[in-house]
């Protein structure tokens, strides 16, 4: 199954789910977007600083 199918289906079975289910599915991906946000912004700060860099 494609990409595109696979979020056809997501989205079609999440319109199923009781207004109480939705919003805890919402908590949980908005908690795991901020958790990769977070992690990358991590990282772009450690490179920033290594030794060498030009900016420094």
């Amino acid at each position: 199954m494609v990409q595109e199918e696979k979020l056809k289906k997501v989205c079609d079975d999440f319109s199923l789910l009781n207004e109480e289910q939705q919003e805890y599915i919402l908590g949980i991906l908005q908690a795991l977007v901020f958790a990769k946000s977070a992690s990358g912004q991590g990282e772009t700060d450690k490179t920033e600083g290594s030794p060498g860099d030009k900016h420094s």
